[in-house]
């Protein structure tokens, strides 16, 4: 088995076949770009008579360069594992794209967040205003319950007491109308009694 094949890039389905398009290009590009067609432009004008050499050096160089530069990107891309880090990475977007979609939650601004916060502000002020009403209102019903409750004891006291001055004028009238030789009479016979007892 010779280095080359031992630096092969792991066949790994797309991945893989990616790399080896990349490596390509880069391959292609990389031997373009190096001196070796410059030299090959520089020698022909020199000796134009060895032309036919100097493009099969050309030749044999550019497959050395390209053989070698295979080589070592190759060994650079297997002792990274660059390979089975894509596939992985190709992996986890698979799986993200086949994930449902994140809830996208949009900012406030900032005047929904004052509007927000002056809304709070003003939810717990009432609150507390209504609590206030609420006591008040108790307070209120309690103090009118013993309202009520002195005004029905006073409307019974005066009752009572109309009761009691209606009585004391029948009296009055019926005592007056007794003459006052027969009322120190009845007051004797009261008084005798009384001694008595």
């Amino acid at each position: 088995m010779s280095n080359e094949e031992n630096h092969e890039t792991p066949k790994i389905g797309k991945t893989s076949e990616e790399f080896n398009v990349l490596l390509s290009k880069y391959v292609d590009g990389s031997v373009k770009a190096a001196v070796l067609p410059t030299m090959m432009e520089i020698f022909e004008p020199i000796i134009p008579e060895k032309a036919e050499v100097i493009s099969e050096c050309y030749s044999q160089g550019e497959a050395y360069m390209a053989k070698h530069l295979k080589k070592g990107v190759r060994a650079i891309i297997k002792d990274s594992n660059l390979v089975e880090r894509q596939n992985k990475l190709d992996k986890m977007l698979k799986d993200a794209e086949e994930r449902d979609r994140v809830r996208i939650h949009l900012l406030p601004t900032p005047n929904q967040v004052s509007t927000g916060i002056v809304y709070k502000t003003k939810k717990a002020e009432i609150m507390r205003l209504q609590k206030i009403l609420d006591d008040i209102t108790e307070e209120n019903y309690k103090l009118m319950n013993e309202i009520k409750r002195k005004d029905k004891e006073k409307r019974e006291k005066e009752s009572r007491i109309d009761s009691q001055i209606s009585q004391f004028k029948k009296n009055v009238i019926s005592v007056s109308s007794i003459p006052i030789e027969d009322l120190i009479g009845v007051m004797d016979e009261l008084d005798l009694k009384s001694v008595k007892l």
